[in-house]
């Protein structure tokens, strides 16, 4: 498939790990990856692809799983329960303890941290994924100072030159052997069961959660009332569309459907079995 190029000296180092690897927190980073043990489970997705609100989900699972009560801001922070290897140190003294509850989990975008790990993907439709991941850099200072050629980009121009990335991101998953694929899609229509399939694949018993509760508490609608972070911008499923021309979005939805001849047999499994 052909992808019209933008820009013919567009920045290739514009990739996720490149990105964060930007970020003032580097040293965190660098140093979080001498933590890293081999039973730690990665929660691994393209930015903007909706694991912040999955992080939350897993977060007060593993906490109601340690009896704690369920709660839509939890004294304890989900940062601590499943930390980002980017923002959050993972030395074990700087986290919540499991109590072999489960193995630890740890969120990442970039697939070095996942390798010869157990690990959930997730993934989203690329159309609500490129338009998030454009409202995020546009909005970061940070990133707009490494990469200052991007306001000279309309964000159907963002989109189509990020799509190619965004598609190779997910067929690097194709050699993974102990994997759970979730869409974010039916994460978002069937919660209960794509969060009951999740805690299975990672161990986490179920016997003390009540999953309605935490779904109800960490709903997109009641955490943005509390949260004003860029990190829940939207949440919803098709709300990119709105943002971009008819013909970028054909555009996206073809990389999308050329994905799903490879992968849409193993997520509906996942789904079949979650159901």
């Amino acid at each position: 498939m052909k992808i019209t190029r933008i820009l013919n000296k567009i920045d290739r180092r514009f990739h996720p790990s490149h990105i964060y690897a930007l970020q003032p927190d580097h040293d965190l980073l660098r140093e979080n990856r001498t933590y890293r043990e081999a039973k730690d489970i990665v929660l691994l997705s393209y930015p903007r692809s909706g694991n912040t609100w999955l992080r939350r989900l897993l977060a007060n699972s593993i906490l109601e799983a340690q009896q704690y009560p369920s709660s839509i801001q939890s004294d304890i922070p989900f940062e601590t329960v499943v930390p980002s290897i980017y923002t959050q140190s993972i030395k074990p003294p700087c986290l919540h303890r499991y109590d072999e509850v489960c193995h630890r989990i740890v969120k990442s975008h970039e697939h070095r941290d996942a390798r010869k790990h157990k690990t959930v993907y997730l993934f989203r439709n690329p159309v609500d994924t490129l338009v998030s991941w454009h409202h995020f850099v546009s909005n970061s200072p940070s990133l707009l100072q490494q990469f200052p050629w991007v306001v000279d980009l309309s964000i159907d121009e963002f989109c189509l030159n990020a799509v190619d990335g965004w598609a190779k991101h997910i067929q690097q998953t194709r050699h993974y052997k102990d994997i759970l694929l979730v869409e974010y899609e039916h994460l978002f229509q069937y919660p209960h069961q794509m969060l009951a399939n999740i805690l299975d694949f990672c161990r986490i018993p179920r016997s003390n959660i009540d999953l309605d509760q935490i779904i109800d508490n960490q709903s997109i609608r009641k955490l943005k009332s509390v949260t004003h972070s860029q990190e829940l911008r939207k949440g919803g499923v098709g709300h990119g569309e709105v943002e971009l021309r008819p013909s970028t979005v054909t555009e996206l939805r073809q990389y999308q459907q050329m994905l799903n001849v490879a992968w849409k047999p193993q997520v509906e499994r996942s789904l079949m079995t979650a159901m």
